[in-house]
């Protein structure tokens, strides 16, 4: 599995799950760290900007330690019309 992260000028960051593993909480975390990392390298102007995720729904996405790091970078969770996510 892929997660991708992009902006309008293209792909920030790409990555690669292992295969047979699961999207955990501490993945998901580790994987918003590297896409910090590729944001400061790749659009570092732009991370003093807003940052605006629109994640799907996995329970990582919305674990206490997610959160807890999105409040920390002071990154914002566009919310799905269809529902909190």
């Amino acid at each position: 599995m892929a997660t991708v992260f992009w902006d309008a000028e293209g792909i920030i960051l790409v990555d690669f799950l292992e295969q047979k593993k699961t999207v955990t909480a501490t993945y998901y975390v580790e994987v918003l760290q590297k896409l910090k990392a590729a944001i400061i390298k790749t659009r570092s102007g732009k991370l003093h900007q807003r940052v605006l995720l629109y994640p799907d729904n996995p329970p990582a996405h919305s674990s206490r330690q997610s959160k807890d790091l999105l409040r920390e970078l002071r990154w914002e969770i566009l919310q799905s019309r269809f529902g909190p996510m």
